[in-house]
């Protein structure tokens, strides 16, 4: 099982942060664009414990449809989802928000199994492991530049 660790820190109130990511139709604003995020699931979506979300993301040009399901939900310190479908065999992702001195502490912590072994495991050096970087990277700047940075 692989493992990815991101957080960051930002000047704004806890419950302020954690409605952005709360809300689903963000998703799109988070993604990079060559990822091509697109939100299948219809109607007003309200993240809570129990929800499913469809979309399609692309890697490499490849279009991949992913179900989310929302495992947990504490607002406003925590929701995790898993993949319900999707390209991982597995897929697990805590997003924490925590109150610090200077603003809210946002952290994702995801724990995924590639498929295809050991083929797999090499995916993950070549293509995954490159990939969640990019993605976090491209998220990073689009909440300081939402929120601001400390």
């Amino acid at each position: 099982m692989h493992e990815y660790y991101n957080e960051i820190v930002v000047p704004e109130k806890i419950q302020t942060v954690f409605e952005f990511f709360n809300t689903p139709e963000n998703l799109q604003e988070l993604m990079p664009s060559f990822m091509s995020f697109k939100l299948l699931t219809p109607g007003k979506l309200e993240t809570k414990e129990g929800a499913v979300f469809d979309y399609i993301v692309k890697v490499f040009g490849i279009p991949n449809r992913w179900t989310t399901y929302i495992t947990d939900y504490d607002p406003p310190y925590s929701f995790a989802d898993i993949q319900l479908k999707g390209p991982n065999s597995y897929w697990h992702h805590v997003h924490t928000f925590k109150e610090v001195d200077n603003g809210t502490l946002v952290s994702d912590h995801i724990h995924y199994i590639l498929p295809f072994g050991l083929i797999g495991k090499l995916g993950k050096a070549v293509v995954m492991g490159p990939l969640i970087n990019s993605l976090f990277n491209h998220r990073s700047k689009v909440i300081k530049d939402k929120f601001g940075s400390v």
